[in-house]
């Protein structure tokens, strides 16, 4: 049950960072290193929205180029290697 609890709370806390990091219509800003970061982190909640939503999209079209890909592909390698993080910190 503890599982199962953990498990829909980090998907919901997943989903609604999505949602917020994902760049809005409006925006006039360009999104450098630390942004590319987090939307690669929370590409795959990113990924889930986009499907069901016209606005959002999983990577920023207006960044800076090199230093947002750069930030957003650590950000997916950290995301999918979260495990054995994880178990580096319970040893």
């Amino acid at each position: 049950m503890r599982v199962l609890v953990f498990t829909l709370t980090f998907f919901a806390c997943l989903f609604t960072l999505a949602y917020v990091a994902s760049p809005q219509v409006a925006d006039t800003g360009t999104f450098g290193f630390l942004s590319g970061l987090l939307h690669g982190f929370v590409a795959v909640g990113a990924l889930i929205i986009s499907i069901f939503s016209d606005t959002h999209k999983i990577y920023a079209t207006n960044n800076t180029g090199f230093f947002y890909n750069w930030g957003f592909l650590i950000g997916i390698y950290a995301f999918t290697h979260m495990n054995d993080v994880i178990k580096i910190f319970k040893e």
